[in-house]
C-alpha cells in the first residue's frame, strides 16, 4: 500500500515528496521504480525481514535500512520483535518502505516541524523516532519484568520463568537491531548524505539516543539472564521446602498410625481390658506425636 504522506511540490523540488509503502505488491513497486526512481533491489533489500541496518546507494539513489521496533503483543512467544525499515533518497524525494506498518512512520508524518519536503530533516527525524520508540518499548518491558518478578517469588512452578524468557528474547532482538543502527549512524556521521551543521547536530542527538538505548537494553538483559537463574534456583528451593514440610508430616502423621495398628492385633496386648486403654493409648500416641514435631521443629525440618 502506498500512501502519500507529503503531497508533490510542498518541498523546494517538484518530486513527489514523501510516499511510504507498506509491503508493497507488484505493481505498487512498478509504480515506485518508475514514478519514484526505486530501483526494485533496493526495494527487496528493504523488506527482508532479516536485513541489519545499512547504508547503500546505486547511482544518485541512497538507501537507509532501520531496525525499527515491531510490537507484535504481549501475548506472543516474543512480545516485541525489530523489522527493517527502507529509507530511499532521491534527487525528488523520499520514499519510506517497511513489511508492515510502522509508528515510527506515523510519528514523523505529524511532526510540527515537517513543514517542507527536506529530505535531510525527514531522514534524521526518523532517526529520532525510532530511538525514541526503542526506549518507550524498553520502559514497557522493564515494567512487564518487574510485575513477573514479584510473581516469581512466590512461584512453584516453571510459568513465570517461561514468562521472563519471553522478555530475554524481546531484549535480543532490541539489543541486535540497536547496536546494527549505532553502527549505521556512525557511517552516516562519515558520510556526505548528511552535511549541514544543523543536520549533524541533530545526528549527536540522535547517536546519543541510541546509545542510551543500547546501554539500557544491554544491561537489562544481562540482569534478566541473571535474574532467571536465580530464580530457577528459589522455585526449586521453594519446591524443596514443599517437600520437605510434608514429608515432616507424613512422619508425624504415621506415628499414631503405628500405635493403633499394633492395638488393632487379635493377639494380647498389655492394658487391653483395662477401661481406660484406649484413652490411654491416645495419650501416648499424642504425646510422642507432639514430641517429634517438637524435634523436627527445633532442627528447622518444619
Amino acid at each position: 500500500m502506498l500512501t502519500r504522506l507529503i503531497p508533490p511540490g510542498s518541498g523546494p523540488n517538484d518530486g513527489p515528496g514523501w510516499v511510504h509503502a507498506t509491503a508493497p505488491d507488484a505493481e505498487e513497486r512498478s509504480r515506485l521504480a518508475t514514478g519514484f526512481g526505486v530501483p526494485g533491489g533496493l526495494v527487496d533489500h528493504a523488506l527482508d525481514p532479516d536485513e541489519p541496518a545499512r547504508l547503500d546507494r546505486e547511482g544518485d539513489v541512497h538507501l537507509v535500512i532501520l531496525r525499527v521496533p515491531h510490537a507484535v503483543g504481549e501475548d506472543a512467544d516474543v512480545p516485541y520483535r525489530t523489522m527493517p525499515l527502507g529509507i530511499v533518497v532521491t534527487a525528488a524525494g523520499l520514499v519510506t518502505i517497511s513489511p508492515s506498518p510502522t509508528p515510527v512512520v506515523e510519528a514523523v508524518a505529524g511532526h510540527p516541524r515537517l513543514t517542507l519536503a527536506d529530505r535531510e530533516l525527514l531522514l534524521l527525524l526518523l532517526l529520532e523516532k525510532t530511538a525514541e520508540q526503542f526506549l518507550e518499548h524498553l520502559s514497557r518491558i522493564n515494567a512487564a519484568i518487574d510485575r513477573a518478578e514479584a510473581r516469581l517469588q512466590r512461584a512453584l512452578q516453571n510459568r513465570e520463568v517461561i514468562e521472563l524468557l519471553r522478555w530475554q528474547k524481546s531484549l535480543t532482538y532490541f539489543t541486535i537491531g540497536l547496536q546494527s543502527n549505532q553502527r549505521l549512524l556512525e557511517r552516516l556521521q562519515r558520510s556526505a548524505l548528511l552535511d549541514r551543521p544543523e543536520d549533524q547536530e541533530l545526528l549527536e542527538d540522535v547517536i546519543t539516543e541510541v546509545a542510551q538505548a543500547v546501554s539500557i537494553a544491554t544491561t537489562s538483559s544481562h540482569i534478566l539472564g541473571e535474574m532467571m537463574d536465580a530464580f530457577a534456583s528459589i522455585i526449586s528451593n521453594n519446591l524443596n521446602v514443599v517437600v520437605k514440610f510434608l514429608t515432616a508430616f507424613t512422619v508425624i502423621l504415621s506415628i499414631p498410625t503405628v500405635i493403633a495398628s499394633l492395638y488393632g492385633m487379635n493377639v494380647g496386648l498389655p492394658f487391653q481390658h483395662l477401661p481406660w486403654a484406649f484413652a490411654g493409648v491416645s495419650l501416648v500416641s499424642g504425646a510422642v506425636v507432639l514430641l517429634v514435631g517438637w524435634y523436627f521443629w527445633r532442627r528447622g525440618w518444619l
